[in-house]
């Protein structure tokens, strides 16, 4: 089905659904969502599209751009709440009769390295980091995932191991006491 012409007439919410709800998943999708997660995101996009409707001006360019570009700053709000929550599933600590004091330190410690080289790592070689490394996806799933081929993912996972590898390299140099020692090792 071809997508309606809006240019000659107010935009209807449930004429935009209908045309472009498929695209905004596929979208979505593109953009590394998962299924369940690009169906979400079909949801917030729309809720969003339903708040700005009338405010939306023909001449600033097509409702397809209009809503690739809702859609690519909601997936990344998406993929950064998913991160945020990872991280604090890391970070917790399992429970206190399982690690000694010292150990439940060094993790801290090593999360908060973690979080700091992930901040600094350029979004591409961050997803692909987090889904293989953090997570244990295999890069095939991750390029699934994400659009891409494997020698893509495979790419980006070794650039993103090598600049956590100097990393640590940098901090050790600066504390040779730090648990970073372990975690390269």
């Amino acid at each position: 089905m071809r997508p309606t012409d809006f240019t000659d007439r107010p935009l209807s919410l449930q004429e935009v659904y209908r045309d472009y709800a498929g695209t905004v998943w596929r979208e979505a999708r593109r953009l590394g969502a998962t299924d369940d997660a690009a169906e979400d995101i079909v949801q917030e996009v729309f809720l969003i599209v339903k708040r700005r409707l009338t405010a939306y001006q023909h001449g600033r360019g097509s409702v397809a751009a209009w809503l690739r570009g809702i859609t690519r700053r909601v997936v990344a709000n998406d993929r950064r709440t998913r991160a945020r929550a990872s991280r604090r599933e890391l970070a917790s600590p399992p429970p206190s009769d399982l690690i000694s004091p010292e150990d439940s330190l060094d993790r801290q410690h090593a999360v908060a390295i973690l979080h700091r080289f992930l901040g600094d790592l350029d979004e591409d070689k961050r997803t692909v980091f987090e889904l293989c490394d953090v997570e244990g996806r295999t890069a095939p799933e991750v390029a699934t995932q994400l659009g891409v081929t494997a020698n893509v993912v495979y790419s980006r996972l070794r650039r993103a191991r090598i600049r956590f590898e100097r990393y640590l390299e940098q901090l050790r140099g600066h504390d040779e006491s730090a648990p970073c020692r372990r975690m390269g090792s």
